[in-house]
């Protein structure tokens, strides 16, 4: 085909050099390409674990090249996709036109010994394309647990050699992508080489999951996503499927095949939990003082940090939502914050499908001042076919485990993005059980990474639980998993400091990065329009989350009804209520005994609940192996072991005396409020 080799001659006097090898190595390495030593005139990797050694550390690979004698060049073929056609003469590639093998041709390429073409492209973001032979006749992949032999290495006393023109000498991320015609051949060629029976006319029902099961799996290998699985599944499953199978089962297929087919991250194989004689598994660790120290950044200093995840938790109607629209609206204009503290300019995402933009998330912005085009507001989720310009998007439920990489196509468009809002995160969580710790920290850890990646700040917006008895820190609904996996979270509640039913207090529940900062009281006021708005008071308020919570409590029982107040003073002094004071007089019970001895004076041992509540009895678990529950009464201050039942409230705090009225400046504007 007259094609000149760059410097053969060079290279072919070069073949024995170590050092020239070595310097090819630590080129390559310097590029961001991983190697490693193969053995002289071979392709037998010299190191224990082979490709999953690679390194691009200078000092390693010097090292190898000291202890091993002139060892050929291999490249770890993770996030790359070689084409590796055997032959000068493969008919496969007279089946390509003329732009096909230009753009074949245009990528590096290496020359193999036996007249073989190595053609080296990046993978497509988000793809994970694995090690495949045979794709088409003498033609294999070399992809994400793989490698491929590099030039100058040799081969049975042949050189490996880079074509005249397309040596390999740009980074990882500047290599020529895999083209969308190369990729829906070997998509095809999979089907075709494992498949074909099923994907060659109509799929029988009785066949259907197995059938569309088996060539999804063979697509996940190529696919960008597994959106874009589950479109080239739900096509097939229309156009072949008599009758098609329900849209939301091809889903859960092509999930499945996915999740089974696809490199887990951290590049683990398949089978990475079986390890064999093959692999080996290699915990990185790092010396400290080999690590760079960075700085925390701050969205809002000392309460919202960039780079992660802060769990905002309120019942409903208490503002959250409001509270995250005022601040996209300040973060919009780069006004300072709440407290007085510097303020920054930058753009917000909304993702938010409980409240319509048009008559709820719009004009709450223009309400709180906000300049528009610096949010965006989530609309829908589209699924869009590719490759069928007729097919119409699928627009499906917003899924953080499968759409995150959705999102961050939108943070790349705009980097100048400061805050993104999920609310309420567990509305976009698909299948995770909200309850379950480990499904919680899978979600969130993602999305931590994302913030790191771009810092940014995520505020994940929760709702409460019912028991609003318990300490701040267990009032999010659901596992304790959303507290644990993010480095702040906040509190919104109704200020039981002031009769201003308008009044909340924001308060800290954790904080990791910084001390439990102060809390801020703000009040909920309407413009002209009726769009209701935030006014900050810049007034610290002192009290935790914990301490409001139980002030609140405390403030809505001195609050009872007359009619409740004199139900619960007849509760108090019936005939149960005496029995329990008399039977507890002594010290704590065990459970057992106090309903052994109602059962004996014929009570209701409901009855006798709802009494141990009325009068304020404790209940709690002995603090040993196997401890059983007891009663005591309130009064009774003798030491308490274990952990307080859940169904009991909390020790009420005293309550604050009355604040004087002082005249409060917010960033919205100044108001007459309670502050301390």
């Amino acid at each position: 085909m007259g094609v000149r080799f760059a410097g053969f001659d060079r290279e072919a006097r070069m073949i024995s050099s170590t050092s020239h090898r070595l310097e090819k190595a630590k080129h390559y390495a310097a590029l961001g390409y991983s190697v490693f030593p193969c053995k002289f005139d071979g392709k037998k990797p010299i190191t224990v674990s082979g490709h999953k050694d690679a390194s691009t550390d200078p000092d390693q690979i010097d090292d190898w090249w000291r202890k091993s004698p002139e060892p050929n060049v291999a490249i770890a073929t993770h996030g790359l996709f070689v084409l590796d056609i055997d032959g000068a003469d493969n008919q496969w590639q007279g089946e390509l036109d003329e732009d096909q093998r230009a753009e074949l041709e245009a990528a590096p390429t290496a020359l193999s010994p036996r007249g073989g073409r190595h053609h080296y492209f990046r993978q497509p973001d988000g793809s994970h394309w694995r090690c495949k032979t045979d794709v088409f006749k003498h033609v294999d992949i070399r992809a994400d647990g793989g490698y491929i032999v590099a030039p100058p290495s040799q081969f049975e006393g042949k050189p490996y050699q880079w074509r005249e023109g397309s040596e390999l000498r740009d980074s990882l991320n500047d290599l020529p992508v895999l083209p969308d015609w190369l990729k829906r051949k070997v998509n095809k060629g999979l089907e075709k080489k494992t498949f074909q029976p099923a994907i060659t006319g109509p799929i029988p029902e009785g066949q259907r999951n197995s059938s569309l099961f088996q060539i999804a799996s063979n697509l996940a290998t190529g696919c960008a996503g597994l959106e874009e699985l589950e479109t080239e599944l739900q096509k097939i499953n229309q156009d072949r499927c008599k009758p098609p199978l329900d849209s939301v089962e091809v889903a859960k297929i092509a999930a499945n095949a996915y999740s089974r087919e696809r490199t887990p991250a951290g590049g683990a194989t398949k089978h990475a939990n079986r390890p064999n004689k093959a692999e080996r598994f290699n915990a990185v660790f790092e010396r400290a003082d080999k690590i760079k120290e960075e700085p925390l950044v701050w969205l809002w200093p000392q309460r919202i940090s960039l780079g992660r995840a802060t769990i905002l938790q309120a019942d409903p109607g208490d503002g959250k939502s409001l509270l995250t629209i005022d601040l996209a609206a300040g973060l919009s204009k780069g006004k300072d914050w709440p407290d007085g503290s510097k303020g920054t300019k930058g753009r917000t995402l909304i993702i938010n499908t409980e409240d319509r933009a048009e008559d709820t998330i719009k004009p709450r912005l223009v309400a709180a001042g906000g300049d528009l085009p610096m949010v965006h507001i989530f609309r829908d989720m589209k699924i869009e076919p590719i490759g069928d310009e007729d097919a119409e998007p699928m627009t499906v439920m917003l899924d953080l485990t499968k759409h995150l990489k959705a999102i961050e196509e939108e943070l790349k468009t705009h980097s100048d993005t400061k805050l993104l809002v999920i609310d309420p995160a567990i509305q976009y969580a698909g299948d995770t059980k909200g309850n379950d710790y480990q499904s919680v920290y899978k979600l969130l850890a993602p999305l931590n990474s994302l913030a790191a990646k771009h810092m940014i700040a995520v505020i994940a917006v929760m709702h409460l639980n019912k028991n609003n008895l318990n300490e701040a820190k267990q009032r999010s609904m659901g596992s304790m998993g959303w507290l644990a996996s993010v480095r702040s979270a906040w509190h919104i509640s109704r200020d039981p400091y002031t009769d201003d039913g308008a009044a909340r207090i924001l308060s800290s529940v954790k904080q990791n990065n910084a001390e439990d900062g102060s809390g801020l009281r703000f009040f909920i006021r309407s413009d002209e329009r009726d769009q209701p708005f935030l006014d900050w008071d810049q007034n610290p308020v002192t009290e935790n989350a914990d301490q409001v919570l139980a002030d609140l409590h405390q403030k809505r029982q001195v609050k009872l009804s007359p009619k409740r107040q004199s139900k619960n003073s007849d509760i108090a002094n019936d005939d149960e209520s005496k029995f329990l004071k008399e039977l507890l007089a002594d010290g704590p019970k065990l459970v057992t005994e106090v309903k052994q001895e109602c059962n004996e004076a014929g009570m209701s041992w409901e009855a006798i609940k709802r009494r141990k509540k009325a009068l304020g009895i404790t209940g709690y678990k002995e603090k040993k192996v196997k401890g059983k529950w007891k009663w005591k009464l309130d009064e009774d201050r003798t030491e308490t072991e274990g952990r307080v039942s859940p169904t009991e409230p909390l020790p009420l705090l005293p309550l604050k005396k009355p604040r004087e009225k002082v005249k409060g400046s917010g960033s919205v504007g100044d108001t007459d409020c309670n502050a301390p």
